[in-house]
């Protein structure tokens, strides 16, 4: 379970990451571009729909990893339980 947790904040990292690279992008390319501002807006508009797409793709993996945690933390609880019952039964 903690090679999971360790995958849950390297998601998170990399999401913050490519943040802040897509920002810090679009602003250099506001400044550096040498076309007209309608083109630039366009430019603009299609970077941001790529971003998207990137960050929902990691964010549907985060959701399926943390998901996935889920499981693994309910099956190891219902296995505590029941172990923790049997181990009661014997006692009595």
């Amino acid at each position: 379970m903690k090679n999971s947790n360790s995958t849950g904040k390297l998601v998170s990292f990399l999401l913050l990451g490519t943040a802040v690279g897509a920002i810090l992008g679009a602003g250099l390319g506001i400044l550096l571009a040498p076309e007209t501002g309608k083109k630039t807006r366009k430019n603009l508009l299609n970077q941001g729909d790529k971003l998207r797409g990137v960050m929902e793709k990691k964010f549907n993996e985060l959701v399926k990893d943390i998901k996935k945690e889920v499981g693994v933390v309910q099956h190891d609880a219902k296995e505590l339980i029941s172990n923790s019952v049997k181990k009661a039964e014997n006692l009595i």
